[in-house]
């Protein structure tokens, strides 16, 4: 369950973080202050769940108990 949360976050985090940036150069970067907000907080964000996503993917495994 958490593995699809985070497949689901990294996709969706990369998604906000690139959407301002054509969409800035369309309206020649009238709204220059999304690139500012997001790419700062955006990147390190998407950056963070990928290592978290790789680092819980080599982790090993639980064990099912007993009763399963």
């Amino acid at each position: 369950m958490l593995r699809k949360f985070l497949n689901i976050l990294i996709i969706v985090l990369a998604v906000v973080v690139v959407l301002p940036i054509p969409l800035a150069y369309a309206v020649d970067f009238t709204y220059h202050w999304l690139l500012l907000i997001t790419i700062p907080i955006g990147v390190p964000l998407l950056l963070g769940s990928i290592v978290w996503r790789v680092l819980l993917g080599t982790a090993p495994k639980a064990a099912p108990g007993p009763g399963t």
